[in-house]
Formats: structure tokens, sequence, C-alpha cells
């Protein structure tokens, strides 16, 4: 059992971990490549033509399938002190050894042919990598034919594809310069250039005239059946169209060729439901991946028509202020923003959005594009049955589906909307469960995914929607971490803030009545509390004086209030009894006069008011019997 280092009968240290040397592997190799050199410790010798090489069994078994074999299987040269390789030359042995015990080998046009030649006999991968990424680096208009046959030769995949892509981007300028050499292409090597999506420098025409050409010479019409299926003749004009099927012999003599032609034709006719229609022989020839802006509005608040692409193979640099980079196409029928954008059958729909009238007013529309990328043009469909802005667009089977957003009059729409490009008609489908607008959305698992928005009352929402369009239905899958709404800028802050205000005025309002009920309910509980008291009073008994503490009168004798502040300047005053019991209350009819009742009840009735009024700063004392009357 291992002893535990310790100083003093205490265990040093208690974790276990792994520790490598980044340089030790490195050191053994270059301590083996000595020996080799040395011959020391060596146990075979390679003889290539008249020169013999030391070497290691064990380091040529690890690098090479091939001495490996040879070593471990029991055959003759296992036991030899001395094989003898046949093929293989001795500068391409030296060239191996050295990489095999360094990981490094100098390359040069001399000597490459060599090297890949000895690394494809003895099996040296890594080798041969190394070998086809120094041609990739070398290839060039004049020696892509030769390096393709090489890669051919010794199983180079990563140099084959090189020279098909370097075929497919240059086979315009190749077909001008060095046309007898395009002609002389391998019948591989031109059916994959022909099966490339990127081989955009020649035009559906042309590329048919290549195939043509490269028939007609040497006379190769047993490849005709294979080469005329890779043309896509749905991306070339339908005046060629009419022009191949009509004039050329060898459209007349292949039933495939026909048929590729008619279906073609077919396909130009069905114009709207062209999406539809998608087969290899209509799809587009792009880049890996190209990305497309239309429309918008620029910073001086203009809407544009303008429509872009952005290929990111080419390695161009994005510059978002300026987009420098960025190719412009044809433009659309109008200018627009805060549109949807939607891609079916390798076309580009453009729907709804906002528009600017020569009024300088904005609003929503109904309208709706299509873009094709094959032709560079657009073509106009049906429009919408609602004007939208602010919404979602989506593509889902054959069918474009359009989900909320806000019409030409600000109000936002809970209704969804469908497409067909077969009819070339929009129809409503079930709609939401509320109203929605500056929502996010995207198409997955066959099903249209809605999240965050606002609704008519300006509010940010967190759920997360699902329609399904088999059975055309919106449910609620969730709700998200947290509020949101997508493309919130400046004008649509605006609008919001307006709604809002909007809204508080509503709030106001109804506050407002809600206090203006509530005080005619408080003058009503008033009134009602003087005729109680007034009832109360008349069961009152009888007394010598009566205090009324809302008596507010002048009597004669007494200072004469001001004319215009009566009431501030009277005094309380007791009031005699008269007669048998007296009610007394005040009341002001203007600034120059103050009105007082004073009440008598008179046992038995009739009773009797004394009216007591101030006009022209005197007082005045009226008797009135049986009723009010006023002075």
């Amino acid at each position: 059992m291992p002893s535990e280092p310790c100083v003093s009968g205490q265990q040093l240290v208690t974790d276990q971990r792994l520790c490598q040397s980044k340089s030790h592997q490195d050191s053994v190799l270059s301590a083996l490549n000595q020996q080799r050199k040395d011959g020391l410790l060596c146990d075979v010798t390679l003889v290539a033509g008249d020169q013999k090489f030391h070497a290691h069994k064990a380091v040529l078994a690890a690098c090479s399938d091939y001495f490996r074999a040879m070593f471990s299987l029991c055959m003759v040269e296992s036991e030899a002190d001395e094989v003898t390789l046949q093929g293989v030359t001795s500068v391409g042995l030296k060239h191996a050894l050295d990489f095999a015990y360094t990981g490094q080998i100098m390359l040069e046009p001399g000597v490459i042919q060599d090297v890949l030649s000895a690394g494809s006999h003895l099996q040296l991968l890594e080798l041969l990598s190394l070998c086809s990424h120094y041609l990739v680096q070398e290839l060039n208009s004049v020696n892509y034919l030769d390096l393709y046959r090489v890669a051919d030769l010794f199983h180079l995949p990563a140099l084959e594809e090189a020279v098909v892509s370097f075929l497919v981007e240059h086979l315009c300028e190749l077909q001008q310069s060095r046309q007898e050499e395009v002609l002389l292409l391998p019948y591989r090597l031109l059916r994959e250039v022909l099966k490339s999506d990127r081989l955009t420098s020649l035009n559906e025409e042309e590329i048919w005239q290549l195939v043509v050409c490269w028939l007609e010479h040497d006379c190769r019409y047993q490849y005709t059946e294979d080469l005329i299926q890779h043309v896509r003749y749905g991306l070339m004009d339908v005046a060629a169209l009419h022009h191949v099927a009509q004039c050329h012999p060898l459209v007349q003599s292949s039933a495939t060729a026909a048929a590729l032609v008619d279906e073609a034709l077919e396909y130009h006719r069905a114009t709207y439901a062209q999406p539809l229609r998608q087969t290899a022989h209509t799809k587009p020839r792009f880049q890996s991946l190209t990305l497309y802006i239309a429309g918008g509005r620029k910073r001086e608040v203009s809407r544009v028509r303008e429509l872009r692409y952005f290929n990111p193979a080419a390695q161009e640099t994005v510059r978002v202020a300026g987009c420098s980079n960025w190719s412009e196409l044809a433009p659309m029928p109008a200018g627009r923003s805060h549109h949807c954008v939607a891609v079916m059958g390798h076309f580009l729909f453009v729907a709804g959005g906002e528009v600017e009238h020569s009024t300088g007013r904005t609003c929503a529309v109904r309208t709706a594009c299509r873009y094709d990328p094959r032709g560079n043009r657009w073509t106009e469909i049906a429009s919408m049955k609602a004007c939208r802005e602010h919404f979602v667009l989506g593509a889902l089977g054959q069918y474009l589906y359009a989900v909320g957003g806000r019409n030409e009059l600000r109000q936002v729409l809970p209704t969804v909307e469908r497409y067909c490009p077969k009819r070339n008609k929009w129809t409503f489908v079930q709609s939401f469960d509320r109203s929605l607008s500056c929502h996010a959305g995207c198409v997955a698992d066959d099903l249209l995914w809605v999240s965050g928005g606002v609704t008519n009352t300006a509010q940010y929402q967190n759920r997360l929607m699902v329609y399904d369009p088999e059975q055309d239905v919106c449910l609620r899958a969730c709700e998200t971490g947290g509020l949101h709404a997508r493309g919130r800028d400046g004008e649509q802050e605006k609008e919001s803030k307006r709604e809002r205000r909007r809204a508080r005025g509503r709030e106001g309002e109804q506050e407002g009545e809600k206090e203006r009920k509530s005080e005619e309910g408080r003058k009503e509980g008033r009134k009602e509390g003087r005729a109680r008291e007034r009832e109360r009073a008349s069961r009152r008994p009888r007394k010598s004086h009566l205090y009324s503490p809302w008596s507010y009168i002048h009597l004669p004798g007494t200072p004469t209030p001001h004319p215009h502040y009566p009431q501030q300047m009277a005094t309380r005053q007791l009031l005699p009894d008269i007669r048998n019991r007296t009610h007394t209350h005040t009341h002001t009819h203007n600034r120059s006069r103050t009105h007082t009742n004073m009440v008598t009840y008179a046992h038995p009735p009739p009773h009797t008011h004394i009216h007591t009024y101030i006009q022209n700063n005197q007082t005045h004392l009226v008797k009135c019997a049986q009723s009010h009357t006023s002075v």
C-alpha cells in the first residue's frame, strides 16, 4: 500500500487532480526524430528507389494503417529488418517520414506529386489533408481542371469541392476567355456545377446553351437525359421557353426535355399559384444565405420602396447606419413602413403597413405584393380584408396568415385572415380572444406562435398564443417572463401616450360624474335634514327664549352690516318669544338685502310670519298671516 506524503505524521494534500505537460509530446517526438537521424534504436530500414531510411516500427504503425498492418499481421515484412516499398519515390518517402516524426512538411510545386503518391500509398491521411489544403490555396483559372483530376485520382473531396465552387463562381468569365477548355470539362464536374444552387454567374438560358454545346461537342449525347434535368426551366423567360420548345431539335427528340419544358410553361401560366408549384426546376439559384430588406422608414421619416439583399457568404460587412454593402433590387410598387414580410415557395410576400398620403397624413393599408427573386420583379396580389399595420404575417403550409394589428382608424384588431395563392383571395378565419398590435410571431411545428403585444387599451401583454390552422383554433400556451411589444418606435409611443391620456380623460369624466352625483346626494341630504329639523322644532316644548344658532339678522338699534358683507358682519341674536313658539331662519337675497324669516306658531292656528329685511341700510319688519309672503 503506497504511503501518503506527510510531515510530522500529518497528511500534506487531500485532493486528486490530473496534471498534464504541454511540451511532453513534442519533446518525445523530437527525441525520436533525432534517434532516427542518428540511426539509434531503429528497428526497420525502408528502401525507396536507391535510398534507405532508418525508422521505428512503433512510430510508423502509430501514424499509418498501412505500416500497422504490415508489422502486426504476421507478414513477412514484420520480421524483416529491411522493407522495400514499391510505388513510392525516395522524395515522397523522405517527406512522409519527416511528417510522421515532426507533424510538419515543406510543400512546393516540385514535390507535391511525389508527396501525394507516398501519402496515398502509405495511408497517411493527415498528410493528404495538408496536401489538399495546399492545393486549394493554389487554385486558379489555369490549373483548376488539372487539380480536379488530381483530386479525383487521390480521392481528395475537399479539393474536388473547391474546384466545383471555383467553377460555379467563375463560369461566366471562363466561358468567355477559355471556352474550349470549358467544353472539355469532365461529365461529373459539369453535373456538379449544374446542380449547384450558387450558379448565379449565368442565367438559365445561358446554362441551357452551355449544356447543348457540351453535348454536341465530341458527340456526348449519352449524357443528355441526365444533364438536361439539372437545367431549371422554370427560371427561364416565357419567350425563351417557347423558342426552345418549338425550335430546338434536342427537345423534340427527348421526351424528358419536352415534358420539362411543358411543365415550365404551365408554371408560368399560373401566376398567383406559383408558390404552390415549386419543384427542383423552379427553385431559384442563390448563395448559401441571402437576407432581404423590403421598405421601411428612413431617418427623415419617409416611406421607402427599396428592396435590398445581403450575402454573408461573400464576407461583406454590414454597417447598419449606411448599409453600404447591400445591393439594391427592384423597388416595391409603393413605399410603406410597419408592414410584414413572409416567405413561401421561394417568393417574398409583403402585406399591409403604413403609407403617407399627399396631405401628410399616414394610415394603414390593406394592399399586398409578391417579389420573385428569379426575375427581380414585383407582382401585386389581392388586398387583405382589413387594413393592417404592426401585425404578424406567417406562412403555414399553402397559406399566409395575417394576425391582429391596427387598422386605418388606429383601432387594434383581434381578427385573423388567410391568403390562398391558388385562388388569390383573403378570407377571415378564427379570431383571437383579444385585440393585439405590435406583437411578435413565428412559425414552428406547423403552428403560428404569437407573443406579447399591446391591446386596444394600450396595455402590454405577456401571453404566448398559438394558432392551429388544421383545427382553426387559437389557444393560450403560457405567460412569458415579462411584458413586451415589438416595434415601439417614437410615433407609436406618442400614440400610446395619447391613448393613455384619452383613457385618463375618460376616467376623469367618470370620476366627475360620480362626484356630481355625490354632490347632488349631499344637497338632497341637507334638504331632507332641514325638513326633519323643522319637523322636530315644531314638536319642541314652549320656552321663554329661543336660541337659533343659524339665525343671522339685524335688529333696530344695532350697527348696520356692510351692504357687501351682510353675513360676515351679522351677529347672533337671542330672539324674544313672539306669541306662542317662534322659529327663526335667515337667508340672503343679494348683497344689498338680507331677508330673515321669524315664524310664530299660534295656539291654535293660524300662525304668523314676521319678515325682517335690510334695504337701503334700513331695517323693516313685515307681518304676514296664514302664509309666507316675500317682500
